[in-house]
């Protein structure tokens, strides 16, 4: 990676990358952890009682807690929002290497082609918000 940045640098960037995806990831798993133990402590307080608990309260630890072997999947909303974030994270890395090119002053080549792919992928993210936020989840 030359252009004037140390490569120093770039391997702190990286460092730092990799210590908030760590950091990300033990605080996610320390949430669900949590969420668990409350449900595990609940169904505890029943069992020292020796009663069952409700039916309702079943229901909702089942949901709660997750299956295995229940997926997830989004709504149309959820699924055009998912694909909207997809796009912009392309248009971002496409108008990344097409700016750092331009002040390289790279091949024309180059310039051109990511500076369209910017411009799709951008166009699309954005059809794709516009079309999330119209229509119903229903």
């Amino acid at each position: 990676m030359s252009g004037g940045v140390p490569d120093m640098y770039w391997y702190l960037f990286w460092v730092a990358v990799l210590a908030w995806v760590i950091v990300f990831a033990i605080s996610m798993m320390t949430l669900v952890h949590r969420g668990h133990m409350k449900t595990l402590e609940l169904l505890r307080l029943y069992a020292e009682k020796g009663i069952d608990p409700p039916p309702a309260l079943n229901e909702l630890l089942a949901r709660t807690s997750g299956k295995p072997e229940q997926k997830w999947k989004p709504g149309r909303r959820g699924a055009m929002l998912q694909s909207f974030i997809g796009m912009l994270f392309t248009a971002c890395v496409a108008g990344g290497i097409t700016w750092w090119r331009i002040d390289e002053g790279g091949p024309q080549a180059v310039i051109y082609i990511f500076g369209a792919a910017t411009v799709f992928w951008g166009v699309s993210a954005l059809g794709l918000l516009i079309a999330a936020l119209v229509i119903s989840d229903k």
